[in-house]
């Protein structure tokens, strides 16, 4: 990593809250003020997008170019078509123990149970339940973690 990109993720990472105990930051990582980060954290390149609480539980791996989005445009009640400048938000939910692959997008809503693994390019749209391995997009369960 070089050194702008170190001095730029230390700026960023005042915005997140949490313990912030042996985080690992690889690459450009991106912060809102509703970030809030558990203890053995690394992230890889990571992008938090939104109005949304987003919540990273403890001894949770996050690799490159993962996307959480917590709102979006108001689609459903806006006064404009095909939005206007209000939104719809809601929180993200990461549990402990969790390991997200490459290229993830997790959306707004969504809570990943402890222990679950999101494989690379996933778009998560729903709950993932605990120990449980989805892949696709949008993702779907392919099998369960074993132990």
């Amino acid at each position: 990593m070089g050194i702008l990109t170190s001095i730029l993720n230390k700026w960023r990472l005042k915005r997140a809250k949490g313990s912030k105990k042996n985080l690992v930051l690889k690459g450009s990582c991106y912060f809102t003020n509703k970030v809030v980060l558990g203890n053995n954290v690394y992230l890889e390149e990571v992008k938090f997008k939104g109005q949304g609480n987003i919540i990273i539980g403890n001894n949770v791996k996050i690799n490159s170019k993962t996307i959480f989005i917590s709102d979006i445009h108001n689609y459903k009640t806006g006064n404009a078509i095909p939005y206007d400048s209000t939104y719809i938000i809601k929180d993200i939910i990461v549990e402990d123990n969790v390991w997200i692959g490459d290229r993830s997008i997790i959306l707004m809503g969504v809570r990943l149970g402890k222990g679950s693994i999101i494989m690379p390019g996933s778009v998560v749209v729903k709950d993932v339940p605990p120990k449980t391995i989805v892949a696709g997009h949008p993702a779907q369960e392919i099998g369960k973690v074993n132990g």
